[in-house]
């Protein structure tokens, strides 16, 4: 997940990374299943991307609206699955 303090440019490029490493994980199984240490990192990257969109919008957000975002942190893994796709 990209940590709070990177600029928003920086996370969009980790975002960039991580969809990088979702499709070369997805397409390097394609007809076949997953390994479980391959299933789990697709898991792990899924969330990670899910973790820094959220960032971004706190981010865009908060401009949006005038305010600092300078103070945002990550939110909890278990908030960020409850959210719609």
């Amino acid at each position: 997940m990209a940590p709070p303090e990177m600029n928003e440019g920086q996370i969009l490029a980790w975002i960039g990374q991580l969809t990088e490493e979702k499709d070369s994980l997805r397409a390097g199984h394609q007809g076949r299943p997953l390994s479980t240490v391959a299933t789990q990192r697709l898991r792990d990257v899924e969330m990670a991307l899910d973790l820094s969109w959220d960032l971004v919008r706190q981010r865009r957000a908060r401009r949006a609206a005038g305010q600092d975002w300078s103070d945002l942190s990550v939110r909890a893994n278990e908030l960020v699955k409850t959210y719609r796709r």
